[in-house]
C-alpha cells in the first residue's frame, strides 16, 4: 500500500480541456507495472519469492534455472507419465500465482496429446531463447544473413553483425571474421558512426559476408542425458586474431 504513492500518473478530467490544476487528478497504480526497465525482475524476484512455499521442492529449486523471463525450459529422462505429472504440477504452481503458463509443448507426440488443448501449443515448432526449435525432428535451427547496403558505415556494418541472434555462440567461429573485419578496419581507423567507407573498404566488407550470407544448419537439440554419465570433450586452440 505505502508503495503506490512510488507509481502516480497525472491524468486529464477532461481531455478537451487544458491541464491547469483544476483539471488533473492523480491515479496510483495498484498493480505490480510491466514494461519498466524493472520488470524482468520484478517478474522473477515474485516467482522465486512464491516458489519458497511450494511443496515438492524438487521441482521448486529446479524452475529457477529453467526460467528465462516468461520462458519455461524442463528437460526430463523420465517416462511420458512422469512427465506429464510435471506439467500439471508445474500448471498447479504458477496458477497459485495468478499466472496462466500455456503453450506447452515437447517432443514427444505421446506427451503433447496428454497436455490439455488449452495449454498445448498450436504449432509443432516454437522459438526458445529465440531460436525455431522442431519439436518433431527435436532439433534447432541456426541462420545468418548480412546485409548488405549502397553505402555501408560504421553504423550499418555493425548493426548487421549485431542483428543475427546467437545466444548459445554456436555461431561464433562464422561471425569471427566480420567481427575480425569491424575491428581491424573500422575501429582503428578514421571513420567516423555515419561516414561511409571507401570503395576498397567496401569491397573487402562484401567478400567477408559471401560465406555468411545464406549460412543454415539444423543440430540436435539433446545433447545430454539428465540422468545417467556424460563426457564433455574441449578442443580449443590459440588464435592471435580472436584473442
Amino acid at each position: 500500500e505505502d508503495d503506490r504513492d512510488l507509481t502516480r500518473v497525472l491524468w486529464l478530467k477532461d481531455y478537451t480541456k487544458p491541464p491547469t490544476r483544476d483539471n488533473l487528478v492523480c491515479y496510483r497504480f495498484t498493480r505490480v507495472l510491466f514494461g519498466l526497465n524493472v520488470s524482468p525482475f520484478l517478474l522473477a524476484a515474485v516467482i522465486h519469492y512464491h516458489l519458497r512455499s511450494v511443496d515438492n521442492q524438487i521441482l521448486a529449486k529446479q524452475l529457477p534455472y529453467s526460467l528465462y523471463v516468461d520462458n519455461l525450459i524442463l528437460t526430463t529422462d523420465a517416462s511420458t507419465e512422469e512427465a506429464h505429472n510435471t506439467y500439471r504440477q508445474v500448471k498447479g504452481i504458477f496458477s497459485d500465482m495468478h499466472m496462466n503458463i500455456r503453450e506447452f509443448l515437447s517432443n514427444s507426440p505421446r506427451l503433447n496429446e496428454m497436455i490439455e488443448e488449452k495449454d498445448r501449443a498450436s504449432s509443432q515448432s516454437m522459438k526458445v531463447l529465440g531460436i525455431p526449435w522442431d519439436s518433431l525432428s527435436d532439433k534447432v535451427s541456426l541462420a545468418a544473413t548480412i546485409e548488405l547496403s549502397d553505402k555501408e558505415t560504421r553504423s550499418t556494418i555493425s548493426g548487421a553483425i549485431a542483428s543475427n541472434f546467437d545466444p548459445l555462440g554456436l555461431m561464433v567461429p562464422l561471425l569471427l571474421p566480420a567481427k575480425l573485419y569491424q575491428r581491424d578496419n573500422l575501429w582503428n581507423s578514421k571513420y567516423d558512426w555515419k561516414t561511409t567507407i571507401s570503395p576498397e573498404d567496401q569491397a573487402k566488407w562484401a567478400q567477408v559476408t559471401e560465406n555468411i550470407n545464406g549460412f543454415t544448419r539444423e543440430i540436435p537439440r539433446n545433447v545430454v542425458h539428465t540422468t545417467g554419465t556424460n563426457k564433455l570433450i574441449t578442443f580449443c586452440d590459440v588464435s592471435k586474431e580472436a584473442a
